[in-house]
């Protein structure tokens, strides 16, 4: 996880750039302190809300998606890409 919430993975094999985010409502920040917040910690980490994200059709992405685990979704489309 980076202290922005955004990463990029790259194919090895295609060449092929994701960008990758981590939506919250909040936008945490990594800290080496505990961050406490109503009783509850914190998720330890960046994410960025969801209108901040640069992740839209009018920045030129495709293949848009949402899921708990972002590796599966980038495997899918590598494996369209393949396959199509």
């Amino acid at each position: 996880m980076t202290d922005t919430g955004r990463y990029y993975v790259i194919d090895m094999k295609s060449g092929r750039k994701f960008c990758v985010e981590t939506i919250s409502a909040r936008n945490q920040r990594s800290n080496d302190k505990e961050w406490e917040v109503g009783g509850a910690q914190a998720v330890e980490g960046g994410s960025v809300r969801r209108e901040d994200s640069i992740i839209k059709k009018s920045n030129g992405f495709k293949n848009i998606g949402e899921c708990k685990n972002p590796m599966d979704h980038i495997n899918k489309l590598l494996a369209m890409k393949l396959n199509g």
